[in-house]
């Protein structure tokens, strides 16, 4: 998808996955675990590395696999699938007699179409506007819940203006917010991204709260924030840092 602050989408396209290579992650990920003591796998997320929902049918049959009682028998609240905001493709989940019931994610990252483009360029394609009416359908289709991912880029996403366009965008539907600080990147400093302290996290979630964001119940949107000493930031394995380095010997 080629977001501007992420590592993985300089990788560029390399090809997709097939149902059984998604599936195999998870035999080689529980063979791991098991041998280590740990408990089997219970929570899947398509998440990472692509567009899971440009795959549509290897992940459509992966989901499958994976709730079936004859192998790992992952209930489907256990499942999420996120996307950059495929609009068709999300309708036509809300439509999916499988797909319907796993948990869906959208990153959004800003309300305002001119700061989405330069973080998410292919937000070209689907405007704002029509991405959160893709929301809306969904959560009136599905009855299920949506979470709004937000990545904070200092200066850039993080303003009073910007907790203001969120809340109002948001008001009034079934989602709740993930806001995740700027994992610093190579690709990300180029842009001229910076990471915001954990005080101008936690004032844009307090934000929030005083523009009124609500649900669709009349509650305030659930928000669940990150900081910048969580999330596998130390291993370069956190939000936007997943990427292959080859080392010259």
């Amino acid at each position: 998808m080629a977001c501007t602050f992420c590592e993985t989408g300089r990788m560029g396209h390399l090809g997709d996955l097939t149902a059984g290579e998604i599936v195999e992650q998870i035999v080689h990920a529980e063979r791991f675990a098991l041998g280590q003591g740990q408990r089997r796998v219970r929570n899947i997320v398509f998440m990472g590395m692509g567009e899971p929902l440009d795959n549509y049918d290897a992940v459509h049959h992966a989901v499958e696999c994976m709730m079936s009682d004859a192998s790992f028998r992952i209930r489907a609240n256990r499942i999420t699938i996120s996307t950059v905001g495929v609009v068709p493709r999300i309708r036509q989940l809300a439509a999916d007699a499988v797909l319907r019931h796993v948990n869906l994610a959208v990153s959004l990252h800003s309300a305002t179409q001119a700061v989405r483009l330069r973080i998410v360029p292919t937000a070209q394609a689907y405007p704002v506007e029509k991405l959160v009416e893709s929301i809306k359908e969904y959560c009136d289709s599905t009855g299920r819940d949506v979470m709004v991912e937000y990545i904070v880029l200092s200066g850039v996403n993080d303003s009073e203006d910007d907790a203001k366009a969120l809340a109002e965008l948001l008001r009034g539907l079934n989602v709740w917010i993930n806001l995740i600080p700027y994992n610093p990147t190579s690709v990300g400093e180029s842009n001229g991204f910076r990471s915001p302290s954990n005080e101008i996290v936690r004032e844009f979630d307090r934000n929030l709260r005083r523009f009124n964001c609500i649900d669709h119940r009349g509650n305030p949107v659930v928000v669940r924030a990150r900081f910048s000493t969580e999330g596998g930031r130390d291993t370069n394995s956190a939000c936007g840092q997943l990427a292959t380095v080859q080392y010259e010997r």
